[in-house]
């Protein structure tokens, strides 16, 4: 009996600190270098909470047909981790915002992200097998792993450092915009080896100003129904 009671006190002190651990762990983690407006917009459900990184927190209750836009002043460039907090976060946009890392792989529910005009050189989305939505455009990414992201609709990694790209596990995919990379004429005819042939309309892939633009086999593309445009700008 004595044991019995001794085991139930050690489990009533246990179980609040390991809860305690698990809501301390952030969603989103955010490294910048930043002087200046900081902007994020979610959609999801449930409370929001933002820890700035310099002392100041803010915090905001959404529910799923909301969009919350949060905005912070850094009075002057240092640099910061900023932690968000949200179990239900769905979309999350954080362009221009000179972002050097983000982390994204506990926010597993995300089905929409936009992280374009920053500063990262690499992207993990490993975790996020709900993304049907991802841009991540005008970054320093030289890798871009997708094999997860089965949900996948549209990829936009425009101005990047890309020089291969594998999306044969996305059969979902219907938008591709890859302008402005280092994909060569060989590393082209892989990505369109490795396309889904679903037969839909409006499948369209972007090529226009990556090296083998002009000398890569399209024909493999559009014989599985894509569209490939090279005129974008």
């Amino acid at each position: 009996m004595k044991k019995y009671i001794l085991s139930l006190f050690l489990i009533i002190i246990v179980l609040p600190a390991i809860a305690s651990k698990d809501a301390d762990t952030a969603n989103i983690t955010i490294t910048m270098n930043r002087f200046g407006n900081v902007k994020f917009v979610f959609r999801g459900e449930g409370t929001i909470t933002i820890d700035w990184g310099n002392g100041n927190t803010s915090k905001k209750k959404i529910v799923s047909t909301d969009v919350k836009v949060f905005t912070h002043f850094y009075y002057k460039k240092s640099h910061q981790k900023i932690s968000i907090y949200g179990n239900n976060l769905t979309h999350f946009t954080c362009n221009g915002n000179k972002i050097t890392h983000l982390d994204v792989s506990n926010s597993k529910l995300l089905k929409y992200l936009q992280c374009s005009n920053n500063q990262l050189s690499n992207l993990d989305v490993c975790n996020n097998t709900a993304l049907q939505f991802l841009q991540c455009s005008k970054n320093n990414l030289t890798v871009l792993d997708v094999s997860n992201n089965i949900a996948l609709i549209n990829l936009v990694f425009d101005k990047n450092q890309l020089t291969s790209l594998d999306v044969s596990n996305n059969s979902a995919l219907m938008f591709i915009n890859s302008r402005k990379n280092q994909l060569s004429a060989e590393a082209l005819n892989v990505l369109f080896d490795t396309l889904n042939n679903v037969k839909v309309d409006g499948k369209i892939l972007f090529i226009r100003n990556n090296p083998g633009t002009d000398t890569c086999n399209q024909k493999k593309a559009t014989d599985k129904g894509w569209q490939i445009d090279t005129s974008f700008i």
